[in-house]
């Protein structure tokens, strides 16, 4: 049996403002959990997505469009961290790989990567490199 919100749920503070709000959208297949500061602006998000991904968003209180990091677990295993500048850019990414594997790429304002760690070697080979 599922359980139907009409409205979202509001957590208040003392002046009658929305400190955080939770929202299900069963037609998306979302959930949402919003944390807004004083001024009512999003300053953190948990969520997840339609495609089974689950996030924490951590933001500048200027809305989606400028994180400071996202955290993100894939939903068969694997985690990327990203780390955003103040004018929302990707600056840094780290991944773990369901397989194990790991990952950290370094990007410019414009989003191009300028590092990256080396591909991992195929560790599945014997010492000369056959199967």
């Amino acid at each position: 049996m599922a359980t139907r919100i009409d409205a979202a749920p509001r957590l208040e503070d003392g002046d009658d403002r929305p400190d955080a709000r939770v929202r299900v959208r069963e037609a998306e297949g979302t959930a949402r959990v919003y944390v807004r500061d004083s001024r009512g602006r999003e300053r953190a998000r948990v969520e997840v997505t339609p495609d089974d991904y689950a996030r924490v968003a951590v933001r500048t209180g200027a809305g989606d469009n400028a994180p400071l990091g996202v955290l993100q677990a894939a939903p068969g295993g694997g985690m990327e961290c990203a780390l955003y500048d103040a004018g929302g850019a990707v600056r840094v990414r780290m991944f773990l790989w369901r397989s194990g594997d790991c990952g950290m790429s370094v990007h410019d304002a414009h989003g191009r990567i300028v590092w990256r760690t080396p591909k991992p070697p195929d560790l599945t080979g014997d010492a000369d490199g056959r199967e």
